[in-house]
């Protein structure tokens, strides 16, 4: 029987780009005889680690500012309140993966 593969979730999106870099980016493309979206997944797939480490780091850092209350020794309100927001923003963003995680798991358990 032939195995299900789960297709990864893509997002479409546009962004600017200077003409002379994507000149580039087409080139390559065109000797690789692919779209530049592929060349640019290349470039990510390669660069994976690096923005892994950096994800890390910012993790940690949210960790060691939501531990100290750095927001409790700003000199004003309107900083305070950026400071939680962001890190408001962060703790959202972690748990709707977990919510996601979790409705995953129980489809597999049901299915």
């Amino acid at each position: 029987m032939a195995r299900k593969e789960k297709l990864q979730d893509a997002r479409a999106f546009t962004f600017r780009m200077p003409l002379d870099k994507f000149e580039i980016l087409s080139k390559v493309a065109k000797a690789r005889d692919v779209d530049v979206s592929a060349v640019l997944n290349w470039i990510i797939t390669e660069s994976l680690p690096h923005l892994l480490k950096e994800k890390a780091d910012y993790e940690e850092a949210m960790l060691k500012v939501a531990s100290s209350k750095v927001w409790a020794r700003k000199s004003s309100a309107g900083e305070a309140l950026q400071v939680l927001r962001d890190l408001l923003a962060e703790l959202q963003e972690e748990y709707a993966k977990l919510v996601k995680r979790a409705l995953e798991e129980g489809e597999r358990r049901a299915g």
